[in-house]
């Protein structure tokens, strides 16, 4: 059965990815054999995509620890200025609550 080139090409990510069922597989592998185009198309995908070992794109365990020292100074960072404008907040409600005059009940003063 002769699977059309659309199709060969829409698997093409998976087979360089090698995510493919055992049968898509070797369907493209005979695809190809006699498909000039297509291979040519795989080929220019695969320059594309700079395709790179797992050993380049795991990162080092420094890296890890630099990221996560990155989100800690984040985060207090954040959580110090949500304090501190708590406390700014609650300084000027108590500060505006004592400074304002009382108001007196005229019905007191008169009796």
């Amino acid at each position: 059965m002769k699977i059309p080139c659309n199709i060969i090409r829409d698997l093409l990510p998976l087979y360089i990815d090698r995510i493919e069922s055992d049968e898509s597989r070797e369907a493209i592998k005979e695809h190809m054999k006699f498909c000039p185009d297509c291979r040519k198309y795989y080929k220019s995908i695969r320059r594309a995509l700079s395709i790179t070992t797992v050993d380049q794109l795991t990162a080092e365990p420094n890296d890890y620890i630099k990221i996560s020292r990155k989100i800690r100074k984040r985060r207090a960072l954040y959580a110090g200025s949500g304090a501190l404008l708590l406390m700014g907040t609650l300084a000027y409600t108590i500060y505006s609550m004592i400074s304002q005059p009382k108001a007196i009940n005229k019905s007191k003063q008169e009796s």
